[in-house]
This record gives C-alpha cells, sequence and structure tokens, in this order.
C-alpha cells in the first residue's frame, strides 16, 4: 500500500495507470512488483552484509549502499517492465508494414472488420493479440472507431498511433480500404529508412562512447595507478608532500572512484540520447559502471 502511493505521487496518476497496464501485460500485479523489489533488496542486503562482515567494505560504503540500494533497485525493476513494453512495441511497429501490405491485397469494398478478423487471426504475436482484443469488442457492440482508439489507448507506439488514425481517418471518409492500406505501408517504409539512415550516422558515436568509458578510460587508469605505485619514493622521505603520502594516496583512490563513476553517468547519458530513448539510461548506466571499475581493479 504504502508503494502504491508513493508511486501515484512520484509518476502521477496518467504514468501510474499506464505502468499497471504495462504490469498486466506481463500478467503482474502491484503485488508481484513489490515482491520483486522486496527480493532483490533482500539479497543485497545480505550480500553487502556478509562483505562489510569480512571487512570489505568500509562502514561509510556499507552505510551509502544501505541508503541507496532501495531507489535503485526500485528505478532498476521499474526500468526493466518499460523496457520489456518498449521492446514489445518494437515488435508490433516491425510487423505494421506487412499486416498493412498483406492487407492492401484484398479486394476492393473489402469491409474493414473483415480484415481486422485477418490481422487477429495472423501469427504476428502482439499485433494480433491488439486486433483480437479489437474484435471482440466490435462483436460486442463497440464501433470500428471506438475499438481502434482502444488499441492506440493501450499501446504508446507513435507510429502505431498515426497509422490508426490514417486508419480512422480513411474509415470515416468511406475510401476504399484497399487504397489506404497500401498508402500507410509505403509511408512506414519511408520511416523506416529514415531511422535506418539515421542509427548507422549515429552508431560509431555510440559504440565509441561506450568501449570508451567502459573498457579504455579505466584501462588508462589503471595502468597510471600501477606505475605510480611502483616508484621508489624512499630517498624522498625528507619532503612533508612524502611524508603525507598515504593520505594522498587514499584521496587520489577516492578521486578516481569518483571520476570513474560521473564519467560512467555521464557516458549512459550520452549514448541514450543518441539511441533516442532517454530510459535506456539506467540500462547503459548498468552496464559500463560494472565494467569500468571491473576494468579498473583488474589492470
Amino acid at each position: 500500500m504504502f508503494l502504491d502511493t508513493t508511486l501515484q505521487k512520484v509518476l502521477g496518476l496518467q504514468k501510474y495507470d499506464y505502468f499497471a497496464l504495462v504490469l498486466n501485460k506481463s500478467n503482474k500485479t502491484q503485488q508481484d512488483f513489490q515482491k520483486e523489489i522486496a527480493i532483490i533488496f533482500s539479497l543485497f542486503i545480505i550480500v553487502i552484509t556478509a562483505l562489510f562482515v569480512l571487512s570489505y567494505l568500509s562502514l561509510i560504503i556499507y552505510i551509502l549502499l544501505w541508503l541507496v540500494s532501495l531507489p535503485l533497485i526500485f528505478i532498476g525493476v521499474y526500468s526493466l517492465e518499460l523496457f520489456k513494453e518498449e521492446q514489445r512495441q518494437k515488435t508490433i511497429e516491425k510487423n505494421i508494414q506487412d499486416i498493412l501490405l498483406q492487407a492492401s491485397l484484398f479486394p476492393k469494398g473489402t469491409e474493414i472488420t473483415k480484415i481486422i478478423d485477418y490481422i487477429a487471426n495472423q501469427n504476428y504475436k502482439y499485433t494480433s493479440v491488439e486486433f483480437k482484443i479489437a474484435l471482440k469488442q466490435i462483436k460486442k457492440g463497440y464501433s470500428v472507431q471506438k475499438s481502434l482508439q482502444e488499441i492506440c489507448t493501450r499501446n504508446k507506439s507513435k507510429l502505431l498511433q498515426r497509422v490508426i488514425g490514417l486508419l480512422i481517418i480513411g474509415y470515416k471518409s468511406g475510401k476504399d480500404m484497399h487504397f489506404v492500406f497500401n498508402k500507410i505501408s509505403q509511408y512506414i517504409l519511408h520511416i523506416h529508412e529514415l531511422e535506418r539512415e539515421r542509427y548507422s550516422s549515429l552508431a560509431i558515436q555510440k559504440y565509441t562512447l561506450l568501449i570508451s568509458a567502459a573498457v579504455l578510460v579505466p584501462l588508462i587508469l589503471g595502468w597510471i595507478k600501477n606505475i605510480i605505485a611502483g616508484f621508489d619514493v624512499s630517498t624522498f622521505q625528507t619532503l612533508e608532500i612524502i611524508s603525507q603520502s598515504p593520505e594522498m594516496k587514499e584521496y587520489a583512490a577516492i578521486a578516481t572512484y569518483i571520476y570513474l563513476a560521473e564519467l560512467s553517468v555521464i557516458s549512459s547519458f550520452f549514448v541514450a540520447l543518441v539511441d533516442g530513448n532517454k530510459k535506456k539510461f539506467i540500462w547503459y548506466l548498468l552496464f559500463i559502471l560494472p565494467c569500468a571499475f571491473l576494468v579498473f581493479f583488474l589492470v
């Protein structure tokens, strides 16, 4: 109950309702979502407590992990559900063009309900499921326009919403649906071509950022750390700066950790921007941050 109230306040009622719909598509409830968070949080606390008892973690780090773990776990699980829904939407978008091309082959004058029935009975996974729901609604007495609008309500794909919008306009105008389907499929083909061109032009930037943040920069910092550690400074013990070297080494180590964390956050943000999807930020961060520290410590 507490998590539900918190979710509503943080997300807002509209996003909260959409997230409930996303969970429902995955055959989950709010209680299942809360259980996942509780299980992951409990396992994480057990692990860091064991590391603290075995002196692998300092008290400050242990307390810090305690404080940030629950919010991060919540964000991670929440983002995972949204990511799965996004993949579902992408699958629908990939199928739309093929479906419309097939639908355009129907004879002129074919009723739109027969076309919806055809799409619903094809093996197009999520897309067919959506049209099955629309077909059931039509049989229950919903208008064609209303049932198609319900598809837009259940799905946040902008491409799908545009296609449904064009279908509704074509249906209301009384135009032959054969012509409408053909034009929409050409429109989608054009959009996909533009997206492929955009992705290919930005792919080099994306992978350069990923490799630099996750491997190259931590590797260089690790080499520098090892080189400095190998210096013999015993002949300079009379210098005040050297006499304080243990403290300076500790400060330098902390500064390096902070730098790697900042680099991971900034790189994840920019890679997500390159992808055109800010929601992927958390996933890139969960990849880059562990890789960066792993490379740094293994050098």
